[in-house]
């Protein structure tokens, strides 16, 4: 599974994903979408469960 989720800065993006999906920081894979700036929020993605591991294997076939 996974979430979007958004802050004033890329560590309150991944607060506020924590505290929707109710995971803890080392259950959840975190993907930088958009670092934010001034005017912008910053934007990250979630994972756990079966996509995080699809995810990984994917990593390790690609470093191969």
């Amino acid at each position: 599974m996974q979430i979007e989720a958004t802050g004033k800065s890329v560590e309150i993006a991944i607060q506020n994903g924590l505290l929707e999906c109710g995971m803890k920081r080392e259950e959840v894979s975190v993907k930088v979408l958009d670092e934010g700036g001034l005017f912008k929020k910053a934007k990250v993605v979630l994972t756990w469960g079966e996509e995080e591991k699809v995810e990984e294997i994917q990593e390790v076939e690609a470093e191969e």
